[in-house]
């Protein structure tokens, strides 16, 4: 995991999130809120 920080380039504010919900590691399932949805 670890977090990650990623500076906005406008505002110059700093945003910090935690690694593990926008970047799974490999092999595991993406988190279902941030899925496509499919509708049939």
């Amino acid at each position: 995991g670890g977090v990650r920080s990623v500076t906005l380039p406008n505002t110059g504010l700093i945003l910090s999130y935690p690694r593990f919900v926008l970047d799974p590691p490999a092999g595991s399932a993406a988190p279902k809120l941030l899925q496509p949805m499919t509708v049939n």
